[in-house]
């Protein structure tokens, strides 16, 4: 009876040690501060402008039942301080950002499993890392 209660709690603070390790490594992504330029309205409107002239953006336009030129239009009489905002917006847009480090942090959190199972003799996924030596029952 002893023993099992011995192998429940070994069990148990194994668990506990795997889940504090994946809780510590940060599952979230942490986004690092991002230096961006500042604008004023007129280079504001001209960005605008442009990525309005790019051919992806118009077919969207288009889809959504806006032609180009009536979108440059509005652009151009849109005030400086709406213009400074939609800019914001559009600049701030994920477009495929954060892939590669999602990616990186999946392989990191996968590889710190791996490493913890190993330790503690469940898998031999990592040839090059002994487990620990079990505490004698």
């Amino acid at each position: 009876m002893l023993r099992m209660v011995k192998t429940g709690l070994h069990t148990l603070r194994v668990a506990l040690v795997v889940l504090l390790a994946v809780a510590l490594t940060g599952v979230a992504p942490l986004r690092a501060a991002q230096a961006q330029p500042i604008v004023n309205a007129a280079e504001a409107r001209a960005d605008l402008q442009a990525t309005l002239a790019r051919a992806d953006v118009q077919a969207e336009l288009v889809t959504l039942g806006v032609s180009a030129d009536e979108a440059s239009a509005r652009v151009a009489s849109m005030s400086d301080a709406e213009v400074l905002a939609l800019h914001g917006k559009v600049a701030d847009l994920p477009a495929g950002q954060g892939f590669a480090e999602a990616v990186a942090g999946i392989l990191l959190v996968t590889l710190l499993v791996f490493v913890i199972t190993d330790l503690l003799g469940y898998t031999d996924v990592l040839p090059f890392i002994n487990p620990l030596p079990r505490p004698a029952n």
